[in-house]
């Protein structure tokens, strides 16, 4: 009796220790949490998963004054550890409120010096656009889009709700990005998509020779209803695909799947979820794009 007691406990420790949900501290609020992997700063080799997310603090407004992050190793994602406020910006006596963030990664291929862009979609008045940059993931992180005095981001600067940049690793010696390394792109909105490819020399603006891509995917009013003007062109979506089925609120994220781009955001509700809500509801639909762009 006493060693099946023994078993039983030992057999629901082993599960403790290989599952754990909800994965973070029941006291914890981080939504538009954005999961990326990176190499440990501080164990050469190691790497760490890392979630990037808002920080509810009231119960009367969405977010808060920080960018918050959590960490954990690959090998073991049940050691997940507070990394704390990785940025917030105070100014005129108020700080702002950060909404849904993006991180990423690029590497300087002569020197390798990894340099990190957060993106921590600021709700400031003129500071929506602002990225910063790190030598770490955990920060700290400095705007490189502001002027002198800090209250508005610089011309040039376009990005908007939400945002999700995807950095493209070019290893082919004929492409003529070859030498840098990397190609970025970013894409955001809110009732409305869009996409660009970044300027690789500060990572917020549009790269000269190339064009914005306004609606970018269908958005809605609500499921199967259009809200982009009538015609509206959508290059990123493969020929024949009904407009009607993308269903665009806001939330994108894109992620690269083996070589096809997968965009998920948030979307109104539709048959596939069993009902059509007035609201999206957080449903998480998704696009499957042939390129970056579509």
């Amino acid at each position: 009796m006493i060693k099946k007691l023994m078993t039983a406990a030992f057999a629901l420790m082993a599960t403790a220790a290989t599952a754990q949900n909800p994965y973070l501290p029941l006291w914890e609020h981080l939504p538009d949490g954005e999961p990326r992997v990176f190499e440990d700063p501080d164990n050469p080799g190691k790497m760490r998963a890392y979630i990037i997310g808002s920080h509810d603090l009231t119960y009367t407004a969405y977010c808060g004054p920080d960018i918050r992050m959590w960490s954990a190793p690959v090998v073991d994602l049940t050691q997940w550890r507070d990394e704390g406020p990785i940025f917030s910006y105070f100014i005129n006596g108020q700080w702002d409120t950060m909404f849904a963030p993006d991180l990423v990664e690029t590497v300087d291929k002569t020197t390798g010096k990894k340099t990190y862009w957060l993106y921590p979609h600021s709700r400031g008045w003129r500071r929506v656009p602002m990225v910063c940059k790190g030598d770490r993931p955990d920060g700290p992180f400095t705007p490189v889009n502001l002027n002198a005095d800090g209250t508005a981001c610089v011309e040039g600067s376009l990005i908007d709700f939400d945002p999700s940049v995807f950095v493209e690793k070019i290893t082919n010696k004929k492409d003529p990005d070859y030498a840098k390394g990397y190609r970025a792109y970013v894409f955001y909105g809110f009732r409305h998509s869009t996409a660009y490819e970044l300027d690789q020399d500060n990572m917020y603006g549009v790269r000269p020779g190339t064009e914005i891509r306004d609606y970018f995917l269908p958005a809605s009013e609500r499921y199967g209803v259009i809200r982009d003007p009538e015609g509206t062109q959508y290059p990123a979506l493969y020929k024949g695909q009904n407009p009607g089925d993308f269903n665009f609120f806001e939330a994108s994220s894109i992620r690269q799947v083996g070589n096809k781009y997968v965009m998920v955001f948030s979307g109104y509700s539709g048959p596939e979820y069993g009902q059509v809500l007035p609201t999206p509801l957080c449903v998480m639909p998704s696009a499957i794009l042939p390129s970056v762009l579509g």
